[in-house]
């Protein structure tokens, strides 16, 4: 027995080795395998090209060979994240069987029977950053897409959108005080900016425009001007050193930064500062709600089955607005005799989208400060009974119509 006991022991230990040398084997293969290099990386995203390539329904050729001409680093960034994030150009080619069954569309470009990393984008760079000795993969991003690469300002943007699109860090460049100006664009819609203290906090401190948010709820970052390949943070440093020394004070002014920012940079001339419309203090939340834009007009186009309908936009002056109506060569007295004046500029429709909650008010004929809501199709039978067109104010936010509500005209 003893003998026995002792034989099955050994082998209990035996097969316990050779489980622990297997689990080692498998640790250190998934360790090796979690270990990528640029290079993987690189090789990873061109071959992710290659299956486009693949899947294209223009184009007769065949990949035959592949590789890496340039893989360096563009730029390594500090003040994202608790750690550099690095940006690095990738170039490379792709040798197809036939040239001539090649279709150059949308940027590509081809030499000596290889096609090039060029697509519509521009061409790819890469971001990473480390987690220790470990490299991270952050994602990619393209020369020529909607921020340029070519500065170290706007590779710092663009790779702080990248971030802040994958939660990595907060939707603001600048942390502290912050105000948010609402503003009408030219186009009807209501914009925003968001305003920040990049360098000193309080009253000292230089204004700047982050980023603004157009009627539909789409962001895009200020990428400021300046000759110098120098990070944002340093040329508003250089900014606040100048305003510290007396010049530029109109810096300390939030609202002379924006108004300044609507007129000249976004190129809205006609705005007015009386139209601006000022949160302060603001929070990131108040900047990320989507502003509500206003139309009024006569509705066209309009059915049960498409969420699509046309507006012949005009502008409702009443006697109140003696400012627009002088700008338009109006006499209050004498062309509002009903105390209106409807200006109809263009004819041209601009076409809105209705969803499932959008809600539809008419008048209420027996009290008149009151409106009823009704279903789209009770809305639509109302507007086809009627001998006339009436007025509508029409009601957006993140590219779709809230509420239309009827105009009472006296």
């Amino acid at each position: 027995m003893g003998k026995r006991f002792s034989d099955d022991r050994n082998f209990r230990l035996i097969i316990a080795g050779i489980l622990v040398v297997v689990l080692t084997i498998l640790l250190i293969n998934n360790a090796t395998k979690e270990q990528k290099s640029l290079e993987d990386y690189a090789w990873e995203y061109i071959d992710g090209q290659v299956e486009i390539y693949k899947g294209a329904q223009w184009g007769k050729f065949k990949i035959l060979d592949k590789k890496i001409t340039k893989l360096e680093q563009a730029s390594s960034l500090e003040g994202l994240l608790d750690r550099p994030v690095e940006l690095w150009r990738l170039e490379y080619r792709l040798k197809v069987d036939d040239p001539e069954g090649v279709v150059l569309a949308g940027g590509m470009n081809m030499e000596d029977g290889w096609l090039t990393e060029d697509s519509s984008m521009g061409k790819p760079y890469l971001v990473f950053t480390y987690q220790g000795d470990k490299l991270v993969y952050l994602g990619n991003l393209n020369s020529q897409d909607i921020i340029p690469l070519d500065t170290k300002a706007s590779q710092e943007v663009a790779i702080r959108q990248l971030l802040e699109d994958m939660d990595l860090i907060p939707k603001e460049t600048f942390e502290g005080n912050h105000v948010v100006i609402q503003f009408p664009l030219s186009t009807g819609e209501r914009a925003q900016l968001l305003l920040s203290q990049p360098v000193k906090q309080g009253t000292d401190g230089i204004w700047a425009v982050e980023r603004w948010m157009d009627g539909n709820g789409f962001i895009y970052y200020d990428i400021p001007a300046f000759e110098e390949d120098i990070t944002i943070k340093e040329y508003y440093f250089k900014l606040q050193a100048e305003v510290d020394e007396g010049n530029e004070s109109w810096l300390l002014d939030p609202l002379e930064v924006g108004y300044e920012y609507i007129v000249n940079t976004l190129g809205q001339v006609l705005v007015k500062r009386s139209d601006l419309v000022i949160i302060d203090p603001a929070t990131i939340d108040d900047f990320l709600t989507t502003p509500e834009s206003h139309y009024i007009g006569y509705i066209t186009m309009m059915n049960l089955e498409d969420s699509l309908f046309h507006l012949d936009r005009v502008e409702f002056l009443t006697q109140e607005d003696e400012e627009r109506a002088k700008e338009l060569g109006l006499d209050i007295n004498y062309d509002m005799p009903s105390g209106f004046y409807v200006y109809n500029q263009d004819t041209y429709p601009m076409a809105f989208y209705v969803s499932e909650d959008t809600e539809y008010l008419l008048l209420d004929w027996v009290d008149l400060s009151k409106h009823k809501n009704v279903t789209k199709k009770d809305f639509i039978e109302y507007n086809k009974n009627l001998s006339y067109s009436p007025l509508y104010n029409i009601y957006t936010k993140d590219g779709f119509v809230t509420r239309i509500v009827e105009q009472y005209i006296p």
